[in-house]
């Protein structure tokens, strides 16, 4: 029980929220996970709630209920952010937070025993089933994802190509590989392929590049 009474409320005073944020960063070493759960709880619940949990004068149905409302929402905050940062340099970081929200609504619908396959009880991921974790996020990812790339998507996407050459035109090349790329594929295929290493896409990507640079 200890290791889940770290999430906060923003009904607790604010001594009580410093000392379970500091738990709550001493057991997960994440800070943002942690304010995240704060902001998501906001005042479900009082401090008068909170000291009965930690005394244990709860009845076993509430605190049992109380816990797993906790441990649901650090494990929800800790994905969105997990997500968002794998995400966040094609899309954009506020695009990245909406498309992960979304996602892990999603995932909070998967079957329990799921959800156990690649979730520990501190919400953190389990090693070796982190192919597994990729899979499933990426599936529910998928239609959470706008249907065509944008401008500012489109632009990061440059961003990020023209960081990889050192060649005195690499924006313009980049742009062209980047139109080449989403002549084929949608946006929800190319993350599909791009996170699942697609031989495919690795080929298109090849022969846009070398068509783009002899423009």
């Amino acid at each position: 029980m200890q290791t889940l009474l770290f999430v906060l409320f923003s009904a607790l005073s604010p001594s009580m929220q410093n000392m379970f944020l500091n738990q709550c960063v001493m057991a997960t070493n994440d800070k943002e996970a942690c304010e995240c759960a704060l902001n998501k709880l906001g005042s479900k619940y009082n401090e008068k709630t909170f000291l009965a949990l930690q005394a244990g004068t709860l009845s076993e149905k509430e605190e049992n209920a109380i816990l797993q409302d906790l441990f649901l929402t650090a494990s929800d905050c800790f994905v969105e952010k997990e997500c968002a940062k794998e995400i966040s340099f094609i899309v954009g970081e506020k695009e990245a937070n909406k498309i992960c929200h979304c996602a892990v609504s999603k995932l909070k619908k998967m079957e329990k025993a799921e959800q156990a396959a690649f979730l520990t009880l501190e919400g953190n991921f389990i090693a070796e089933n982190e192919k597994k974790f990729e899979e499933i996020v990426m599936r529910e990812i998928h239609p959470c994802l706008p249907k065509k790339i944008t401008k500012s998507i489109r632009n990061n996407l440059i961003q990020e190509c023209s960081k990889e050459t050192n060649h005195p035109e690499g924006a313009k090349i980049c742009a062209c590989i980047t139109d080449e790329i989403f002549s084929k594929y949608s946006l929800p295929d190319f993350f599909r392929d791009t996170f699942g290493q697609s031989p495919e896409l690795d080929e298109w990507m090849v022969k846009a590049t070398k068509k783009c640079s002899a423009l």
